[in-house]
């Protein structure tokens, strides 16, 4: 499943909104095709030049979700460390779950941080996945291709409390490693968070149906470059 859904559906199903992530991704629009404009190789795939590209989702997905279903969102970009953590704590003591995005290349290092509440076949096949396909990507260095949702924090002991879609219960991971994994890219240090607010009657579903439909037909006809 991905992961931006995941995390979007247990921020609404922490509020009452029982919506699953295969139902938002129908919301948030995500039938799309975006233009790429590569002038030189990407990754390892041997692609020059416009090209087009067939998505089933965009990095705007969760920002849809929110205008479709009637939800208010905050998104952030934050100068600094300091800065994130602050916000992230003002976020969760007033009992806001917050999502946040992470570079996976430098989330790998964040593996050994975990307290492992889960069986070690998992252990093995996310160490497999992390080293093998994400270390190995130069690409994933200077991107993000990661989102999990922040539910907690102690300060005493240094640790953070995720809702990480990769398992089925809460993780907690130290403090420093998941600042470093939220810093941003080895170009551009940035700490990005975005948490929502659900007004007591968001639009009913045939509404919220209509609006990603209506959205997805000018996304369509209007396709981004990249």
């Amino acid at each position: 499943l991905d992961c931006t859904l995941v995390s979007v559906s247990n921020i609404f199903s922490y509020y009452g909104l029982k919506y699953s992530p295969d139902l938002l991704l129908g919301i948030g629009c995500g039938l799309s095709f975006i233009y790429l404009n590569r002038t030189k190789p990407m990754s390892k795939m041997n692609l020059e030049g416009i090209i087009w590209m067939v998505s089933g989702k965009t990095s705007d997905i969760h920002r849809h979700i929110a205008v479709n279903l009637g939800v208010h969102y905050h998104e952030e970009t934050h100068p600094s460390e300091d800065a994130a953590w602050t916000y992230l704590k003002w976020a969760i003591d007033r009992g806001r779950p917050v999502m946040v995005k992470i570079n996976l290349y430098t989330y790998a290092d964040c593996l050994e941080g975990f307290n492992l509440y889960r069986s070690d076949q998992s252990l093995d096949e996310l160490n497999s996945y992390l080293t093998e396909r994400i270390r190995q990507d130069p690409l994933f260095k200077n991107n993000y291709y990661h989102t999990t949702v922040v539910v907690g924090y102690d300060e005493e002991k240094g640790v953070v409390y995720l809702s990480e879609n990769f398992f089925n219960n809460i993780q907690e991971v130290p403090r420093d490693l998941f600042m470093q994994a939220i810093r941003g890219t080895q170009n551009k240090l940035f700490y990005t968070t975005v948490d929502f607010f659900l007004p007591r009657e968001p639009f009913p579903l045939d509404v919220a149906i209509y609006n990603s439909i209506k959205m997805n037909v000018f996304l369509m006809k209007n396709p981004p470059i990249a």
